[in-house]
């Protein structure tokens, strides 16, 4: 007996035919089936200060804050996602990776905060250039869920914990301040000099001391903080130099110190950088507090701690 093929068997016919011609063999499957995948991402950290404070006293690794992330398919260069993750979290929204497929996953050293406050570490004021690191070339995740990767210092330059320590003080304690860019250099004020505010532009330079340690960067944002909440306005007679009396035995005749005296204009701005400094990194429910200065200081109950500072 021979049976006849109805309607709806040749539309099935003509579809699989279909998808057969015009689809390449495995194609079908690879773009049209995926897994919902999330990417959290962090930071590689290791502070030489780290046991100062409440917050961050280990140096495992640290949620990147809104990094700028980058994730793109292989196969055809397309951008799955390229933005700012969760300013909390450090993750992404749910992602569609297509079955069969591989992806890039890069970090880049800027990120956006609470208050929509934007981090970005350059690699110098000549060259303002932001680093990149490519945590996985060839990334399939295999089936859905949370997958994690760790901008770690791939270059020993401490960028991953310059931008997260700075990504982490502003996110806190923004002071106020909503859609400012704070730029911080991977470059020394001058050569062979500190880690320092820019008073005229409002940007922030790091020696390799200050990149290691979460205090002084925390510092020196809180200089930062300030100036724009100053509107780019430097105090009065910011100068150091008053240093005909020492408040300090130890060491003599040195300006810019924590016990040295000052101009009031100066002890302003550094005694605000301090606080700022302090309140990042201790618990304000608390009523103990813990600081660490990268000089000796000669006052009770300052405890100096070679190659850390001294913790008060």
């Amino acid at each position: 007996m021979r049976k006849q093929i109805g309607y709806r068997g040749l539309f099935v016919i003509f579809s699989i035919l279909m998808v057969e011609f015009l689809i390449p063999a495995g194609r079908a499957e690879a773009q049209g089936l995926g897994y919902n995948v999330v990417l959290c991402l962090r930071y590689e950290v290791d502070y030489q200060d780290a046991d100062g404070g409440d917050w961050w006293n280990t140096s495992d690794d640290k949620t990147a804050r809104g990094i700028r992330a980058l994730v793109q398919r292989n196969s055809d260069s397309a951008d799955v996602f390229y933005g700012y993750t969760n300013a909390s979290t450090g993750c992404t929204p749910t992602l569609t990776f297509n079955v069969g497929q591989t992806y890039l996953v890069r970090l880049y050293s800027e990120a956006t905060v609470a208050n929509s406050n934007l981090i970005r570490v350059l690699f110098s004021d000549i060259l303002p250039w932001r680093y990149f690191r490519t945590v996985a070339s060839s990334f399939n995740p295999g089936s859905p869920g949370t997958y994690y990767f760790t901008m770690d210092d791939w270059d020993t330059q401490n960028i991953p914990q310059t931008a997260a320590a700075a990504g982490y003080a502003v996110h806190n304690r923004y002071g106020g301040m909503s859609g400012e860019t704070y730029i911080l250099y991977n470059q020394a004020c001058s050569p062979g000099g500190p880690s320092c505010l820019n008073s005229d532009t409002g940007e922030l330079y790091f020696n390799d001391f200050g990149k290691r340690h979460k205090f002084i960067i925390a510092h020196e944002v809180g200089h930062a903080v300030g100036y724009k909440r100053d509107e780019g306005e430097s105090p009065d007679g910011s100068g150091y130099g008053a240093t005909s009396t020492q408040c300090s035995e130890w060491p003599p005749n040195i300006n810019h110190d924590f016990a040295s005296k000052e101009w009031q204009g100066a002890a302003v701005s550094e005694g605000f950088a301090h606080f700022y400094a302090a309140t990042v990194w201790n618990d304000p429910s608390e009523s103990d507090c813990s600081f660490y200065y990268y000089k000796p200081v000669d006052f009770f109950p300052a405890r100096w701690v070679a190659g850390y500072g001294s913790k008060l």
